[in-house]
């Protein structure tokens, strides 16, 4: 797969598919964090982007209004580790529906911090695509 580098970005993006779940917390609406899925569309060594349908549009507007983190999990096809982090959702691009498909929302999540050996186990994901 080709990478995908732009000079705007510190790193160089791979596409990867995977499915990720995502606890986000927004106190304005509960101080129990919300589950919501999603697949990654692509990553890098500093965050990755998802693509999720479970995001409506209210949510979406919610999350505009502040820094919000939140944990991920990510089974990478192959590995038999899950892939956890806290991360910082640092941007958002809601789609509404159009009458072929299903609102969804893009989001691009920057690492904060690593759980047990995902650091590393994310490092051999990337060293895996940049060999094919």
């Amino acid at each position: 797969m080709t990478p995908q580098h732009d000079d705007r970005r510190r790193h160089t993006r791979y596409p990867f598919t995977a499915e990720v779940k995502m606890a986000v917390l927004v106190p304005d609406q509960t101080f129990t964090p919300m589950d919501i899925g999603g697949h990654v569309i692509d990553l890098s060594t500093g965050g990755l982007r998802i693509k999720s349908r479970d995001i409506s549009k209210q949510l979406y507007l919610d999350l505009l209004k502040d820094l919000h983190y939140a944990k991920i999990e990510v089974d990478f096809p192959g590995f038999s580790d899950p892939f956890q982090a806290k991360t910082s959702i640092v941007w958002l691009d809601f789609h509404d529906p159009t009458t072929s498909e299903r609102a969804y929302c893009l989001v691009d999540l920057r690492f904060e911090l690593f759980y047990g050996r995902s650091e590393a186990l994310l490092q051999r994901v990337i060293k895996e695509q940049t060999s094919l």
